[in-house]
C-alpha cells in the first residue's frame, strides 16, 4: 500500500486522473498534507509500504529545468540541527530513476513560499537544488515510524516574486510530467 502526500490538489489532479482511468498495481491512499498537525493521519496507517511526497518544488539549481521531474535523493538544510534524518536508499525507487533517466536532486524544505533572492542564496548554501514546504517533515514523520520515504518533485517555478505567476502557467502540464513519471513508477513496483 502506498501512501502519496501532497500539498494541494491541483499537483496530483492528472495523477489522480490517470490513476482512476488506468488502474492501478498498488493499493493507493491519498493525502493531502497541509502543516505539521496531519502527522497523527499518516500515524493511523502505519500498513503503508511506502510515503511518496509528490508535487512541486521551487527551482534553486539553474542547471534543472522548469518541467522536469526529479528524485528528491537528499533533504538539505543551512542548519544541521533542522535535518529531519536520512533519506534512504531504496533500490528500487533508484533503479526507477536510473532506467528512466531521472536526475536526482536535494531539497530543502521552507516554512514559507522562497520568493528572494537572499533566502533562495540561503537554501542553496546549504547545498538544496530545489525548495518545498512539506518534505522534510514527512522524511522525519516516516523515520520517526520506520517507513520508507520517497519524493518526486516536478520543478514548478523559479523560488522568486513571479512564482505564483509561472505555477498558474505552466500547472497543468507541470502535472502531468509529474502524473507520468509517478504512475510509471507505481506500475513498475
Amino acid at each position: 500500500m502506498i501512501c502519496i502526500v501532497f500539498a494541494h490538489p491541483p499537483e496530483v489532479k492528472e495523477l489522480k486522473d490517470l490513476i482512476e482511468q488506468l488502474g492501478s498495481k498498488s493499493e493507493i491512499v491519498w493525502l493531502r498534507w497541509r502543516s505539521e498537525t496531519d502527522r497523527p493521519l499518516i500515524a493511523l496507517h502505519m500498513k503503508f509500504d511506502l510515503i511518496l511526497n509528490v508535487g512541486f518544488a521551487g527551482r534553486l539549481n539553474e542547471n534543472l529545468a522548469l518541467g522536469e521531474v526529479v528524485l528528491v535523493n537528499a533533504i538539505k538544510s543551512p542548519s544541521i540541527n533542522d535535518l529531519p534524518g536520512q533519506l534512504q536508499n531504496i533500490e528500487s525507487v533508484s533503479r526507477f530513476a536510473d532506467n528512466h533517466k531521472i536526475r536526482t536532486a536535494s531539497l530543502a524544505t521552507a516554512s514559507d513560499p522562497v520568493t528572494t533572492p537572499k533566502a533562495k542564496q540561503l537554501l542553496r548554501s546549504g547545498g538544496a537544488d530545489i525548495v518545498d514546504m512539506e518534505a522534510a517533515h514527512l522524511l522525519r514523520l516516516a523515520n520517526e515510524s520506520g517507513l520508507l520515504f520517497a519524493a518526486f518533485k516536478v520543478v514548478s517555478d523559479n523560488a522568486d516574486a513571479g512564482s505564483w505567476d509561472t505555477i498558474k502557467k505552466h500547472k497543468h502540464e507541470w502535472a502531468k510530467n509529474l502524473a507520468a513519471v509517478v504512475y510509471e513508477f507505481i506500475q513498475a513496483n
